[in-house]
């Protein structure tokens, strides 16, 4: 913040309505004779005019006191003429003379409600959002603007309306930030010059009609399902590779085959009370078996 401002604007009442009511004081003496020579008038007046200054002006000295928080600045206008800025602190200016409007110089929020908008898909839409802003120069914004919040609620509301109404749903919906960007330097840009500027916009919720939810729900889920078939396809065509791979090893290596088909066996001969049939057309088992325990016997010989 700035710590620069004055904090003294001279009084002038405290002053000179004393040396009124002692001009008026004097007229009624030197008309009841009370003062006659120049020096009993100078005398008097100067002793009056102490008298008035210490009961009257003091007074009024004190009334014109302010004290002014640090986030505060205070617009002083002197009989209508704008005198500038005072604060923070103590200040002083005329009681009588002056009048302070004080700003705000912290950061503030201005909420816009639900605003109806038709997107240009031609849907319509309803969307609130918040302006968030500071005064960086009270005394421009206070010769310039009556209502800060009042300009930028109904400035924010067109713009919002005239930017979101320029894109597509999907467009909003997905770019929220950008639109959010984009209103906030269209605002930023006029209000400025006004000693105010805006520090975000955000576009708080998105309303959307009953039905384009359920439009946009079933193709979600149609999307989602799409999806799962690919994938499913994608892991059936991995497999299908590895079988294909698979079968090359079996016919490059029979015994490997066998010792598959032995092993599927096993594996069925664990469910009780189950009859396998077993075709002999599926090769030589007996030579198989044989050369799968000649196999064992050796391993075991090698152990030993």
């Amino acid at each position: 913040m700035d710590k620069s401002e004055p904090r003294l604007l001279f009084p002038i009442s405290p002053f000179l309505v004393p040396a009124i009511f002692a001009v008026i004081v004097l007229a009624f003496a030197m008309i009841a004779g009370v003062a006659v020579t120049a020096e009993e008038i100078v005398a008097f007046f100067v002793s009056t005019y102490l008298w008035l200054l210490l009961f009257l002006g003091l007074p009024l000295f004190i009334a014109g006191i302010r004290i002014i928080p640090e986030y505060e600045r205070a617009a002083v206008l002197r009989l209508g003429r704008y005198k500038g800025m005072l604060g923070p602190g103590m200040i002083v200016m005329d009681a009588i003379m002056d009048r302070a409007y004080r700003f705000d110089l912290r950061v503030q929020t201005v909420d816009i409600p639900q605003q109806e908008v038709l997107t240009k898909d031609n849907v319509n839409i309803k969307v609130d959002a918040v302006i968030i802003y500071r005064v960086f120069d009270p005394g421009k914004a206070f010769i310039t603007v009556q209502n800060v919040r009042q300009v930028l609620f109904q400035y924010g509301q067109a713009n919002l309306r005239e930017v979101l109404g320029v894109h597509e749903l999907d467009e909003i919906l997905q770019k929220r930030e950008e639109m959010a960007k984009i209103i906030q330097e269209e605002v930023d840009s006029v209000v400025g010059e006004w000693g105010i500027k805006i520090i975000s916009v955000a576009l708080q919720q998105i309303y959307l009609p009953e039905n384009m939810v359920r439009a946009m729900a079933m193709q979600a889920e149609a999307e989602r399902e799409r999806r799962a078939k690919i994938i499913s396809a994608e892991g059936e065509k991995q497999a299908a590779h590895i079988m294909a791979e698979a079968a090359e090893y079996y016919v490059k290596n029979p015994f490997a085959l066998r010792l598959r088909e032995l092993t599927t066996l096993v594996e069925i001969a664990k469910e009780k009370n189950v009859i396998v049939l077993f075709p002999t057309t599926f090769g030589h088992l007996e030579q198989t078996l044989a050369s799968v325990l000649a196999v064992e016997k050796a391993a075991a010989k090698k152990e030993k």
